[in-house]
């Protein structure tokens, strides 16, 4: 199946875009399969000294759709601390 799909993610309350390829008209996601996002590719602030709880959403429509649209919601969330552990919100 191919589809749309648009990522963003947040942190500490604030929203930041990923670079391209976001969003993507052309994601083929095969039978039993799923998909991750390459968030390699966001731009993340300078965090150091300061806790921050990210998270992120994500939308998918038909293939030249407009995957905004969809519903998005949000993942759980994780807690960056200053010495780099990265806690996962119960």
């Amino acid at each position: 199946m191919a589809v749309a799909v648009w990522v963003e993610y947040w942190m500490t309350k604030r929203r930041y875009d990923c670079s391209s390829p976001f969003p993507q008209d052309h994601v083929v996601i095969g039978p039993g399969e799923t998909w991750s996002s390459p968030l390699g590719n966001c731009v993340l602030p300078d965090i150091k000294g300061e806790t921050h709880r990210v998270q992120s959403r994500a939308g998918v429509s038909e293939e030249g759709g407009n995957p905004r649209n969809s519903r998005l919601e949000f993942s759980r969330g994780v807690d960056i601390y200053p010495d780099g552990r990265a806690v996962p919100v119960p």
